[in-house]
């Protein structure tokens, strides 16, 4: 769970890394909300295929709105001691209304691969079969 603060705060000047780090948000506009994030500890990875990062990783988020259903998710990986510079990647995320959510549980060393998507298959968990 991540918990991203919208109360005004800033980050804090020390803080203890953690696997998601300490979220900030505010709102750019109308339809797009930033995340601004730092304080990952040297396990976090950026996507499932293990981008690295240290705990100088610094990540802004950018979620705009630009249709009923889709979402234009854009994220700038800032950390110096892993890249050689910044770089930004987005995709769009698209309402399909037929996809039931489901809790995704990660466990150490995935032991609970019965509650993870396999291969291309779209979802085929139901509420009861997530503990």
């Amino acid at each position: 769970m991540r918990t991203v603060y919208t109360d005004g705060r800033r980050h804090p000047d020390s803080l203890r890394p953690s696997a998601y780090g300490h979220s900030i948000g505010r709102w750019e506009s109308n339809d797009t909300f930033v995340v601004d994030t730092i304080g990952y500890n040297e396990a976090f990875w950026a996507d499932r295929r293990g981008l690295a990062g240290s705990a100088r990783l610094h990540t802004i988020e950018r979620f705009t709105r630009r249709v009923l259903d889709t979402i234009e998710y854009e994220i700038t990986i800032d950390d110096p001691e892993t890249y050689t510079r910044p770089f930004t990647g987005r995709f769009e995320l698209r309402l399909d209304p037929r996809t039931e959510l489901y809790e995704y549980v990660c466990q150490e060393a995935n032991y609970a691969g019965e509650l993870m998507m396999h291969g291309d298959r779209t979802s085929e968990f139901t509420p009861d079969t997530v503990p």
